[in-house]
């Protein structure tokens, strides 16, 4: 499941199997928060873990420059503005499809939203319930819809996926990106990001042309700790209508998801993240 935004749904539905697995023990290793979004109204397990993505916002230090953006933006409103500047840079020297900004339309779009709404110290969540069009929340619309009207993102935005947006930066046509932590891995592989590894005059880089920043508060007057973002992960849960054998296989590999083993592929192969907070204790994990 898209954990975060079915978990809830389907356990409180009754077709997810009870897990064994969490015990008092394993339940220490893991953050309080993820432990308890794992459980059912009645207390006991219905989920585990698997991999998890934060947000961040990737930017091309050249493109920057070159456009006259003075710093790296730390508001939303100056990413607005940088934005804006990238993209109108870009037209003259680069090309009509290169874009300050680009973002996805799909369901993802909620996470654009909510981090708009984060970086103004709110919350979706109201007594239990999601609430887009709180005042932070209409702010948050405003904003990306800014991107669009003004011309620094394209109106093709509004059709990207999840992977869409991040590979159009990966290919070098975006100055900005609020993307997965898991492409910090993909935009420093030359094969998968060609487009990020030379400076936008065509110059190598090395270790490619972008960086990565926290999310932007949304304006100066917010404090730092607003510089936040919607965190993404992905969880196993069983069909309690499975017959036994399927059941135990598929517990087996839900138990093995969760490892160290398990999330030290995850953080060193596909570039995700990990709950088991022991992998960023390992020598090789720590190395690299």
């Amino acid at each position: 499941t898209d954990a975060p935004l079915e978990l809830s749904q389907v356990i409180g539905g009754g077709w997810a199997e009870e897990l064994p697995f969490w015990t008092p023990e394993v339940q220490a290793i893991y953050p309080p928060g993820l432990v308890e979004a794992l459980k059912g109204p009645d207390g006991k397990f219905y989920a585990t873990v698997d991999t998890m993505r934060s947000y961040v916002l990737f930017y091309r230090p050249s493109w920057l420059r070159a456009a006259g953006v003075e710093k790296v933006p730390e508001t939303w409103q100056e990413v607005l503005e940088a934005a804006k500047k990238c993209r109108e840079w870009a037209v003259e020297n680069l090309g009509p499809d290169y874009w300050g900004i680009v973002f996805p339309g799909d369901y993802n779009f909620s996470h654009m939203i909510q981090a708009g709404i984060y970086s103004q110290g709110a919350r979706v969540l109201h007594d239990g319930k999601p609430i887009w069009n709180s005042p932070e929340g209409r702010n948050s619309w405003q904003l990306w819809y800014d991107f669009i009207a003004t011309g620094a993102a394209p109106e093709a935005c509004l059709g990207y996926s999840w992977s869409d947006y991040q590979e159009v930066f990966a290919r070098g046509k975006a100055a900005f990106s609020l993307g997965f932590t898991t492409y910090i891995v993909r935009y420093g592989n030359p094969d998968l990001s060609p487009g990020v590894q030379t400076d936008v005059f065509g110059n190598p880089v090395d270790g490619g042309d972008w960086a990565c920043v926290p999310p932007p508060k949304w304006d100066a007057s917010m404090p730092d700790e607003y510089r936040a973002a919607f965190i993404d992960f992905d969880g196993f849960v069983i069909n309690k209508f499975a017959d036994d054998k399927h059941k135990a296989a598929a517990m087996l590999f839900a138990e093995f998801r969760m490892s160290k083993q398990a999330m030290m592929n995850e953080v060193l192969i596909e570039g995700n993240e990990s709950f088991f907070p022991g992998v960023y204790d390992d020598p090789e994990v720590m190395s690299k």
